[in-house]
């Protein structure tokens, strides 16, 4: 290869590293973002991450015991898929998600239904999970 071919493709490559880098250019986290991030986090088992997502006051409820993470310790999530979403409401987004999971006790699948719901904090420019961190119960 050239030399000005190879600076060209690392400069191209740069541009292309700069423009996918997936930061909002307003300074707003983005729904598709915060709800990819969280989505992330609960179907690689890192709860603790996911329950940064919470809304700081449900955080304050629910804190992230000792005993909810031994308990999250038995859960191995297998899916993570949106059933659907309402945005009807300014401010708020609504989802259903399916989340399939093993329970590490007697390795058996178990299907839930998680209802979430968003809420749009305008002055941190931040999602809130507002619902709380999925509840890992068999039926």
């Amino acid at each position: 290869m050239t030399p000005i071919f190879t600076r060209f493709t690392a400069l191209l490559m740069l541009v292309m590293l700069v423009a996918c880098s997936g930061a909002p250019i307003s300074g707003t986290r983005s729904s598709d973002t915060a709800f990819y991030d969280y989505q992330s986090a609960v179907r690689w088992n890192e709860f603790q991450t996911a329950w940064t997502f919470l809304d700081p006051a449900v955080r304050d409820e629910q804190p992230f015991s000792d005993e909810l993470r031994e308990r999250l310790k038995l859960v191995q999530v297998a899916g993570y898929e949106v059933k659907g979403s309402d945005t009807s409401q300014p401010g708020e987004i609504f989802q259903s998600v399916e989340i399939r999971w093993i329970d590490k006790r007697d390795m058996t699948e178990q299907v839930i239904t998680d209802h979430q719901r968003w809420r749009w904090d305008e002055a941190g420019k931040h999602w809130w999970l507002v619902s709380g961190l999925p509840a890992f119960d068999k039926p």
